[in-house]
């Protein structure tokens, strides 16, 4: 099933855009497709070689003219797996919207502003993706059943800044509801501003109820960069707090990152370090990687060197590795390594290669 479901997708897709090219005033057709070869391990365990896709995609989007200045706009992203074959309609970035000068409003399935952080400090060169994804320690991974921050939010609806349209501003504030019956909803807000060289962020997240009734969590994140001629540094800060049914669980995050743009060329060098978990929560009480209780904490390295190939492909290789204390347990945000017990400390060498269509 799963092999027949993306050609399919394919044909209906390109169907759609046949029909609606009258009555659109843009069409597009687009996608990535991002695989790489990794060699893994999670501590004590031998290594692993695997074949890995990173958010390969492809999607439709547009927009219709509705005069006086504003315009209705789409976008229908999928996932694929192109290792393996098959994939999700809608997986990723889904929505329906309308914006002017006011701003923007749209409603449906996306990435929280949370997100919009990681892209001040993190591996951009090497797309976020990955096992050199930079969400692995900081937002505590990108699955909210386990804790983390910067994911998809369903039912979602988002205004965004009229900046978000123009250069240098990209912010927003979002609101979603799970639809579970336990009062469950997110509130998230905040944004980039790049005023020339520089890069400033600040978001912040509430989660009420959605790991479980009555578990409301919240985060707040702050990033900068200052960008020389062929030197980038940036540094992010963050501090996460989780109610569990023992008490409250919280910690502290800080980071650095270094680009170096060596012709057309770019270096990635990146650390980060999390704090002991604590709080009122009993020694021991666990959200995600993060722990109660000392010998918690954890360091997360990482560096990369992506060359482009042309406009459209790129190569790239790097290393990664989250130095986990004895009672912590953060993972690969994308493709984590299996059976990771706490103390663990998933480490992996990757090259790949990115398309874009």
């Amino acid at each position: 099933m799963g092999a027949r479901l993306v050609p399919a997708c394919w044909l209906v897709l390109l169907v759609l855009a046949g029909a609606a090219d009258a009555q659109t005033a843009s069409l597009v057709l687009y996608g990535r497709i991002n695989l790489d070869v990794e060699a893994v391990r999670g501590g004590d365990a031998g290594w692993t070689t695997r074949l890995s896709s990173n958010s390969t995609r492809f999607g439709l989007r547009g927009s219709e003219s509705l005069g006086g200045g504003h315009e209705a706009f789409f976008q229908i992203e999928s996932s694929v797996s192109a290792d393996a074959g098959g994939g999700s309609i809608a997986g990723r970035d889904t929505y329906v919207g309308v914006r002017g000068a006011w701003g923007g409003v749209r409603a449906g399935f996306f990435k929280t502003p949370y997100d919009a952080v990681n892209g001040v400090f993190g591996n951009a060169p090497t797309f976020v993706s990955s096992i050199l994804d930079t969400e692995s320690v900081w937002g505590n991974g990108s699955n909210i059943a386990s804790g983390g921050f910067p994911y998809r939010a369903q039912n979602a609806i988002r205004y965004d800044l009229p900046g978000i349209y123009l250069k240098g501003i990209n912010g927003g504030v979002q609101v979603a509801t799970n639809e579970t019956g336990n009062d469950s909803w997110m509130l998230s807000a905040g944004g980039v501003w790049s005023p020339g060289p520089w890069q400033v962020g600040g978001v912040y997240q509430y989660n009420n109820s959605l790991r479980g009734a009555g578990l409301n969590d919240s985060a707040y994140s702050l990033a900068l960069a200052y960008r020389w001629d062929v030197v980038r540094l940036a540094g992010v800060w963050e501090q996460i707090r989780y109610d569990t049914p023992t008490g409250d669980l919280k910690r502290d995050f800080w980071g650095v990152s270094a680009t170096l743009y060596a012709g057309p060329g770019e270096f990635y060098a990146f650390y980060g370090s999390a704090s002991d978990g604590k709080g009122g929560a009993a020694a021991g009480e666990r959200v995600g990687g993060l722990a109660r209780g000392g010998d918690t904490a954890a360091a997360h390295y990482e560096i990369s060197y992506t060359y482009p190939l042309s406009k459209r492909t790129a190569v790239y290789a790097g290393y990664v590795k989250i130095d986990n204390d004895g009672n912590a347990s953060y993972n690969f945000a994308t493709n984590a390594v299996a059976n990771l017990a706490p103390g663990g400390k998933p480490e992996g060498f990757v090259a790949g290669v990115k398309h874009d269509f």
